[in-house]
Formats: structure tokens, C-alpha cells, sequence
């Protein structure tokens, strides 16, 4: 127990940091929104989006290459990328998506009042609002970055120095879902986080759970 409670606190302290990060975004943005109107109210939404995503990556990549470089836990990237690899993840990516989408398919008809926080979000994120390479930037670029550094390079991997694969694999994606603050992301997002935790265990480098990130947005396109 008394080894495991200091990487529950750095976890704590990392996710403090970054709602501390965001709170402080939705604050700055909100007094711009109400001076400027509500006529471009999704054009800054957007692009506070892109800006907590570029700070956040920021600070925790400083954080996470801290911790490759120094600490115990180093991610090994010579041999990883084969085309094998490369096509498994893309794969993994992919049809991760489409396995979500018919099980949210088939949630939705059971217990479709748990949806409409969902669906204003998925509305939210729509190449519809604003501008379509920008939000392609966010969701399939900035976002799967930001939070795999932070998910997996940061949180995991401070919680492996400690737990087994699985324990915080099952830890780091609870945190994932958690995060996405509504009931039918949190289930699928923790599920798929504990997936790009063992990806990133397997491949000992960020950039496999990155690129299965990436495709997995990118596919709901």
C-alpha cells in the first residue's frame, strides 16, 4: 500500500493540473463569448478546444519526456514500427470504432435517455461547426496526442512503476472514461483506454497508442 499511495498522488496531481488547465480555458473563453456574442459562439468553442489541447500536450509532454529519459519506466522504440505492427494498429483503430458504434447502436435502443448528453457532443464535434480542417485537427490530430500523452505516457506510465499491466491498464482507462464526463463515452472511452494502455505497453512507445487513437477518430468521420 505505502508504495502504491505516491503514484495515486502523482495520478491525482496530474489530473488536478490539467482540470486546473481547463478551468481556467472555459473561464477566459466564456468572458470572450459573452463580449463578442453568441453569433460565433461555436468558431470559439473551437478554437479554445485547440488551444487546451496545444497547452495540455505541452506541459505533459515536458512531463512524459521528464519521465522517459530519467525515470525507470523508458519506452523502447527501436523495432516497433514494422509494417505488421503498423497495420495491426491501424486495424485495432479502425474496427474499434465500428465494434463502438453497433454496441452504442444497440445500448441506444435499450436505454436511450442516457444519449442525449452524447449526442450533443458528437453534435458539438461535427464538421459542420466551424471549420471542418480545424476540428479535423482537433479531433483526429491535437486530441488523440494530447491525451495519450497524458493517459498512457503520463498516467499509466507512472502507475506501472507500481501496479501490474492489468491493474493499471484497468486504473488509467477508469481515469480515461472518467474525463469524458458523460455516461456513454466514459463506458466505451475506459474500455478502449485500457486497450491503448496494453498497446503502449506492447509497443513500449507512445506512438502505437497515438496512431490507434488517431484512427479510431478518424473513422467516426
Amino acid at each position: 500500500m505505502k508504495k502504491w499511495l505516491p503514484l495515486i498522488g502523482w495520478t491525482l496531481l496530474a489530473m488536478s493540473i490539467y482540470y486546473a488547465i481547463e478551468v481556467v480555458f472555459n473561464a477566459g473563453f466564456r468572458q470572450l463569448i459573452q463580449r463578442a456574442g453568441t453569433e460565433k459562439y461555436s468558431q470559439y468553442i473551437l478554437i479554445a478546444n485547440l488551444l487546451l489541447k496545444i497547452v495540455t500536450l505541452l506541459v505533459f509532454g515536458v512531463w512524459y519526456w521528464v519521465r522517459e529519459h530519467k525515470g525507470s519506466y523508458r519506452p523502447d522504440y527501436r523495432g516497433v514500427f514494422s509494417v505488421k505492427n503498423i497495420l495491426c494498429l491501424v486495424g485495432i483503430g479502425l474496427l474499434g470504432q465500428y465494434a463502438v458504434s453497433f454496441l452504442m447502436a444497440l445500448v441506444r435502443m435499450v436505454i436511450p435517455s442516457i444519449f442525449a448528453n452524447y449526442d450533443r457532443i458528437v453534435q458539438a464535434v461535427s464538421l459542420n461547426q466551424g471549420s471542418p480542417v480545424l476540428m479535423l485537427v482537433l479531433v483526429v490530430v491535437l486530441g488523440p496526442i494530447a491525451e495519450e500523452v497524458l493517459f498512457r505516457g503520463v498516467i499509466y506510465g507512472k502507475l506501472r512503476e507500481g501496479f501490474t499491466v492489468t491493474q493499471a491498464a484497468v486504473i488509467s482507462g477508469a481515469i480515461f472514461g472518467i474525463y469524458h464526463k458523460n455516461i456513454v463515452q466514459g463506458i466505451y472511452a475506459a474500455l478502449f483506454g485500457m486497450i491503448l494502455a496494453y498497446i503502449f505497453e506492447k509497443t513500449q512507445t507512445i506512438w502505437g497508442a497515438i496512431g490507434t487513437h488517431t484512427m479510431f477518430n478518424l473513422s467516426s468521420y
